[in-house]
């Protein structure tokens, strides 16, 4: 992220979603912008998602601090556009006093793209929906847009949960080729949400496009399977309802609990923001070397002087360390920005650590749903004094022999950027024929890249005859092991004490683990 883009991006966090407070016209415009940017060996593919209540319910669970899909939410947070595709976002923010001018949904912004790309010489391609309705859907436009540039059409079956997650490594690596192959403008992922940021994330190392949106059921609308609310029930929120009568017997279960959950997580966001304005004022930044003593309140303007400083200190080399020993509450459009400009610093190597989060503002953050998605981009707990022993967010790997059992033990962020520089066969080879433990007790998060290796692992052992234990899974990796449908799959247990038994060994926990091998750069 860039100086000039945090000065002209406006956010706000809803449910610890950072998203844009941006029109259709503004979103056609950085789309553009974006493309124009680009640069296929330096920059890194961008990613628009819009989101509706369906996402909020899909993310969260029903009590503040709980994750129901840490990749999606992760994804969510990292994005480069998140706009309001529903109305309940818009009167929400409304309610909390940073209004989101209007809905920017996918299935207004598809036909806006077909429109501009004759003129702006965008080329879309088309992914996703249900048998031939993408090639419907592009035909429709072609027909409405005669000058728009469609690079390519496929329609493929996408897997991101069970043991078939495996086998789309194979079948990603050849789609990816044929649509970089294309070379499209524009990626419009029409599979569903979360599956298809999911399929972006486990992918976005090896596109080679300006920008992917998640367009979901837009292909649809457009082909006329599916039909769209009256343009009154879309202005009035109701488009909901009319979505139910459209499919009743799919829909009414999913929308119900999405609107109970919904109003379950609203009560806190809204309790504790107005909390946040009476409990602290001053949002003046102090700052001492490479130390920022964050204020009580953070706002836009705290932010305002701490990015450019951050990127100075970056410049010299050196990593700055955030406390928050002082602060008590931010507003939700500093939450936003904060949320995103963390997630794409540690994105890009630069991993800023915190300290002294104390007990009021984690709980001012609980209530607002942003402490997971805050927490989660910062190494937290060091002390200027202590800063060299703060564990590292990224993933490393050690392999160590335990009383006739192999321990391979993770630690860190087991995701996407690991692939290009773990060594997988080096690895396999040193697993091979051996009663083999995995200590995920330090691993913080894993994606369905991650998950793919220790299924890949999984398989390894099994074809040996052999069970492969794995001990100490928490948080968002015993989550993800459960969103996936895994936890079935895998032999888990509570410790690495505990599977290490069960693979028939002993494990003495005073011992001095060996030394990890980082897995990427810091």
């Amino acid at each position: 992220m860039s100086d000039s883009a945090l000065a002209t991006e406006r956010l706000t966090a809803l449910y610890g979603i950072p998203l844009d407070r941006v029109t259709m016209d503004e979103t056609i415009a950085r789309i553009i912008t974006l493309r124009d940017e680009f640069n296929a060996t330096t920059s890194h593919p961008h990613l628009l998602a819009t989101v509706n209540v369906d996402f909020v319910a899909n993310s969260l669970s029903f009590m503040p601090g709980k994750v129901r899909h840490p990749e999606l939410l992760d994804v969510l947070c990292r994005a480069d556009i998140v706009t309001a595709d529903g109305m309940p976002l818009i009167w929400l923010s409304r309610l909390c006093g940073d209004r989101l001018p209007e809905r920017v949904t996918g299935a207004d912004m598809v036909p806006r793209l077909a429109a501009e790309s004759g003129r702006h010489n965008l080329r879309l391609f088309f992914l996703g929906g249900a048998g031939n309705v993408a090639s419907q859907a592009a035909d429709t436009l072609r027909q409405m847009h005669p000058d728009i540039q469609i690079a390519g059409i496929e329609s493929p079956h996408v897997k991101t949960v069970g043991e078939d997650m495996l086998l789309s490594e194979k079948e990603d690596t050849q789609l990816v080729q044929r649509i970089n192959a294309a070379k499209p403008d524009v990626l419009l992922v029409a599979f569903g949400n979360p599956k298809q940021e999911v399929w972006f994330n486990r992918n976005r190392y090896r596109l080679h496009i300006p920008v992917t949106i998640g367009v979901g059921g837009t292909f649809e609308f457009i082909a006329g399977t599916i039909l769209r609310a009256p343009h009154w029930m879309q202005k009035a929120g109701l488009e909901w309802i009319w979505r139910i009568t459209q499919d009743p017997w799919r829909l009414w279960k999913r929308y119900a609990i999405g609107m109970i959950k919904l109003a379950t997580l609203t009560g806190s966001l809204v309790l504790f923001n107005l909390g946040g304005m009476l409990i602290a004022r001053n949002d003046r930044l102090a700052d001492n070397e490479d130390e920022f003593l964050l204020p009580p309140r953070i706002t836009e303007r705290t932010l305002a002087q701490l990015f450019p400083a951050i990127f100075r200190l970056q410049a010299l080399g050196k990593v700055p360390l955030l406390n928050f020993k002082h602060t008590r509450s931010a507003s939700l459009p500093a939450l936003g920005a904060l949320i995103r400009f963390l997630h794409q610093q540690a994105d890009n190597g630069h991993l800023p650590e915190s300290c002294n989060m104390g007990a009021l503002f984690r709980l001012f953050l609980l209530g607002t749903h942003c402490l997971v998605p805050l927490r989660s981009a910062l190494r937290g707990g060091a002390t200027k004094r202590q800063r060299a022993g703060t564990p590292s967010r990224r993933f490393a790997y050690a392999i160590e022999e335990k009383n006739g059992v192999t321990i391979l033990t993770l630690s860190g962020r087991l995701d996407g950027t690991f692939k290009s520089s773990f060594p997988t066969q080096k690895v396999s080879s040193a697993l091979a024929d051996k009663r083999v433990t995995i200590d995920a007790s330090n691993l913080s998060f894993a994606d369905s890249s991650g998950i793919s290796l220790l299924l890949m692992l999984h398989n390894l052992m099994t074809q040996q005859g052999r069970t492969l234990h794995i001990g100490g899974a928490h948080g968002a990796v015993r989550q993800m092991l459960t969103i996936t449908r895994l936890d079935k799959v895998f032999a888990l247990h509570p410790s690495i004490d505990e599977a290490v038994k069960a693979a028939g060994g002993t494990y003495a926990g005073a011992d001095v683990p060996s030394q990890p091998h980082p897995a990427s750069k810091e």
